[in-house]
């Protein structure tokens, strides 16, 4: 694999828990703002994006069987989710 593949798979599989992160972070925020937020769900959510935070920290550029990994199973994820939730990010 040429270098500027394994540049681009890297930040490919960064963004994608990027955007893992971020979809935890938007869930937080819905459900802080329900009158009576659910506190499991919040520490659960708070503790998945902590340990997402440590996995991208832990990510290494040329760990690329497990940058693979990380990009199909979250790119995977983030594809589903907005599928799932188009209608509520487009305000509909």
């Amino acid at each position: 694999m040429e270098k500027w593949e394994q540049e681009v798979a890297y930040d490919c599989a960064c963004e994608a828990i990027g955007d893992v992160m971020s979809i935890l972070m938007w869930e937080i925020y819905e459900e802080e703002k329900k009158p009576q937020p659910d506190a499991k769900r919040l520490e659960s959510l708070n503790a998945e994006h902590l340990r997402l935070h440590r996995e991208l920290e832990d990510l290494h550029f040329d760990e690329h069987e497990k940058i693979a990994q990380v990009e199909k199973k979250y790119g995977e994820f983030v594809r589903n989710w907005r599928a799932e939730n188009r209608a509520k990010l487009l305000g509909s």
